[in-house]
């Protein structure tokens, strides 16, 4: 579900960190990564219990997270979306209120 595959490795979008099969000397490397990552058990736990969401399943532009909070990954806090949410389009308050200067 949090992995992406492709032919030269494979991305774990859950932990936003990304793997070579060429320089990871492991017959299994997705097996392993999810077995005994303990960052990533702690990221699983976190979504599950509600605490780290998906931001493509927030209903915000992502240009929220990214470019108004610097959030990188698929996943950020249940605070992240609140503040998310709260942000205000600067460039749509300069047009409607030609007054304003930032």
């Amino acid at each position: 579900r949090f992995v992406k595959v492709s032919r030269a490795g494979f991305e774990c979008l859950l932990c936003a960190k990304s793997w070579s099969f060429l320089t990871s000397g492991d017959d299994a490397p997705i097996e392993r990564h999810l077995r005994t990552s303990r960052f990533h058990g702690r990221r699983l736990w976190s979504v599950e219990a509600g605490n780290l969401i998906e931001v493509a399943s927030t209903g915000l532009d992502e240009s929220r997270f990214r470019n108004g909070l610097g959030v990188r990954g698929a996943f950020c806090g249940r605070e992240q979306v609140d503040e998310a949410r709260a942000l205000i389009d600067l460039e749509q308050i300069l047009t409607t209120e030609p007054g304003l200067h930032p």
